[in-house]
């Protein structure tokens, strides 16, 4: 043994750098799954929306079938439930394509896992607030504030890329 250490092998810098990195990563992972599992609950909470309003009578089965004939006398929150199921297929696939391309490329590091929370709870704040009271300037900022995280994640993104 002479020189070398009697430490395990695995307690080394390169150990404790290589943790911390995949750290990130799963706290980056963690953040996108999040995002994603908006969808899941956005459905479940759509067709609970949708249940109700047929057992109630406001909404006739049939109407399913075409989505037409209830235009103006849907119920509130049915259709807010709808709609916020079809917002989760715009900006948040922005994010998610973001972070894929994060992942790939391997540049994963603390501002990225910071901007991805950032989003991903200044969404979950929307989300609440576009199903609950939907304050329409509340939700408006919440929109705003999330839709520039996005692009601060977007061009820090693209800087690292490039320079």
């Amino acid at each position: 043994m002479g020189g070398d250490s009697v430490l395990p092998f695995f307690i080394t810098i390169e150990y404790f750098n290589r943790k911390g990195f995949d750290l990130l990563i799963k706290y980056f992972v963690l953040a996108l799954f999040v995002q994603a599992c908006f969808v899941p609950f956005s459905v479940f909470l759509m067709f609970i929306r949708r249940l109700r309003a047929v057992n109630t009578g406001e909404v006739p089965a049939t109407y399913f079938k075409t989505y037409q004939g209830l235009e103006k006398s849907a119920p509130r929150g049915m259709v807010l439930a709808e709609r916020h199921y079809a917002n989760l297929f715009q900006m948040p696939m922005l994010f998610l394509i973001c972070g894929s391309i994060y992942l790939s490329t391997d540049m994963v590091d603390k501002m990225a896992v910071a901007l991805a929370w950032t989003y991903v709870l200044i969404r979950l704040i929307h989300s609440i607030i576009h199903l609950g009271t939907n304050k329409i300037m509340h939700r408006l900022c919440f929109f705003a504030v999330s839709s520039v995280v996005l692009l601060v994640m977007w061009i820090y993104l693209i800087g690292k890329f490039f320079l």
